[in-house]
């Protein structure tokens, strides 16, 4: 199925498409046997009800007599047995032989049996030769069975009170029917009964009954019908699971294997599957496996070479500190000595802003590894931290330039107010180090294209070498002659990343018009949130 219509759709709709499509078809099968069978029933009840009216109809017309009750010429309407026997036959031959009629007086009395007249007194004879109902013992039945209706009891030539539809149809003159299981010979027995009523009462009442209607065959077949749409479903079913373990199984199954070779390092991320042919999630999942190891793989390198840039730069300060404190147990001379404590301290001084911005920069991993972002107002930030600033330091930070463009309004971006003023003041810091008059320094804020500001620190002091503007953002690179020690190399390489982690980009260039270095930060607008 490479390359196919199923397999660029998503694994959502995959699995929706084929597993709705299988169970529609028992569903669809069932209803539509269960409502066959119930129609096919109703069908000859209504048809035997039909049938018992016309011969109902026909025994009024052409057996009735007129009998006279008393000397007073009171008569009466009465069925002729002659004609109504000659009727009754006439009737039954021209069905098959599985129809059987009965005529009873007003009174519920058995008159005539069809039965006993064809086969004489000894009873009736079946030559149906049927075979019954088929298909029960193959599968439960979806459809009408023998199970769901009365029980049929051939009751011989007793009187009406053994058939309720006949004491129905005598009582009510309605017409009647019924639908009975011969469990015996396993077939449908469909009873009709209809009344012979004059105009003045009701003179008796024919009941058909027919034990040959040809539904179980019909059912057997449905049956038959339904269990073959089980067969398909069930196949279907099959070839169902060996596509889904295709499409799913057998591919996470690779990728199961490939990231526990990972793990125990015999392959490297190159090596996990990709699956480029797919444009579902199971091609998204091994992308994003083989960008995760990645990823993690780079991460633990950098942190390797952080440790190792951490261990080098410790070294060195505390190499100095060394000597010097072996060298003061040596020395006599004041002047010496007290050089030689300057130097210690000067080093304990440089040790402590190492560890401080190496403890800051690991805590900003850490949070980034973590995807700690929050929601922040840049102009709100960078505001109270300068007049916090102003207060502390009057003759520093507190006394940069500061404007915001006419056209900004509030600047939301995905960052925390930590970070933010983690941002600003190191690049403000990295100025005054090369400009110590805080006057020279700009801070600004305006709108470079919709959704997105740029914040630009600017300042009057000697610039950048100009093929040092992508290594000054480097972990522990410094390029200062004076100073030395008094920086730890760590404040850009730190803007850089908090930069980054809010969406943005940070990079240097050197003053065209002024002397002087231009650090700008680009930051996209948070949409969720306020903006300008």
């Amino acid at each position: 199925m490479r390359g196919s219509w199923i397999e660029r759709r998503p694994l959502w709709a995959q699995i929706l498409a084929l597993t709705v499509f299988v169970l529609l078809l028992p569903v669809i099968g069932f209803l539509l046997a269960n409502r066959f069978g119930k129609d096919l029933i109703e069908a000859e009840e209504q048809a035997v009800r039909a049938e018992a009216a016309a011969l109902a109809a026909a025994l009024e017309v052409a057996a009735l007599e007129i009998t006279v009750v008393s000397p007073d010429a009171d008569q009466r309407l009465a069925l002729d047995m002659a004609r109504a026997q000659e009727l009754l036959i006439a009737h039954a031959f021209s069905k098959n032989q599985n129809t059987r009629i009965r005529l009873y007086d007003q009174r519920g009395l058995l008159l005539i049996d069809s039965d006993r007249l064809i086969t004489g007194i000894l009873g009736r004879v079946d030559q149906g030769g049927g075979k019954g109902f088929q298909g029960r013992g193959a599968i439960k039945s979806f459809v009408p069975t023998l199970s769901d209706y009365r029980p049929y009891r051939e009751h011989g030539f007793n009187d009406a009170g053994a058939y309720s539809e006949v004491v129905e149809a005598l009582n009510q003159e309605t017409l009647t029917s019924g639908v009975y299981s011969d469990t015996q010979s396993r077939r449908f027995r469909v009873l009709g009964v209809a009344p012979i009523s004059s105009v003045q009462s009701v003179l008796g009442a024919v009941l058909i009954n027919h034990d040959e209607t040809g539904i179980e065959a019909a059912l057997g077949q449905l049956n038959q019908r339904v269990f073959l749409i089980f067969i398909i479903a069930f196949g279907i079913t099959i070839l169902v699971s060996l596509i889904l373990a295709g499409l799913i199984a057998t591919p996470v199954t690779r990728l199961s294997a490939a990231a526990r070779r990972l793990a125990t390092k015999e392959i490297g991320p190159s090596a996990l599957p990709t699956f480029p042919g797919r444009r579902d999630e199971i091609g998204d999942l091994a992308l994003s496996l083989r960008f995760m190891a990645r990823s993690l793989i780079e991460r633990a390198d950098a942190s390797e070479a952080f440790a190792a840039e951490v261990a080098h730069e410790l070294k060195n300060p505390l190499t100095s500190l060394r000597s010097a404190a072996e060298t003061l147990s040596l020395v006599k001379d004041a002047a010496t000595q007290e050089k030689l404590l300057a130097l210690m301290t000067e080093d304990t001084d440089r040790l402590d802003r190492l560890i401080s911005d190496i403890s800051a920069s690991s805590r900003l991993d850490a949070e980034l590894a973590r995807d700690e972002v929050g929601r922040a107002d840049l102009i709100d930030v960078i505001g109270n931290f300068l007049s916090g600033q102003k207060l502390v330091d009057p003759g520093g930070i507190g006394h940069v330039r500061w404007t915001v463009a006419p056209d900004v309004g509030q600047v939301w971006v995905r960052s925390t107010p930590t970070r933010l003023v983690q941002l600003v003041q190191n690049l403000l810091s990295n100025a005054l180090s090369f400009c110590p008059n805080p006057n020279h320094i700009d801070l600004s804020i305006h709108q470079i294209r919709p959704g997105w500001v740029r914040l630009a620190v600017l300042d009057q002091g000697p610039g950048l070498p100009p093929d040092k503007l992508d290594t000054i953002f480097k972990r522990f690179f410094t390029d200062r002659q004076a100073g030395f020690g008094k920086h730890s190399g760590l404040g850009l390489s730190i803007a850089q990343r908090i930069a980054e982690s809010a969406g943005g980009r940070i990079w240097a260039e050197n003053r065209e018009a002024d002397s002087g270095a231009a650090f700008y930060v680009d930051l996209p607008i948070d949409k969720g949130l306020k903006s300008i």
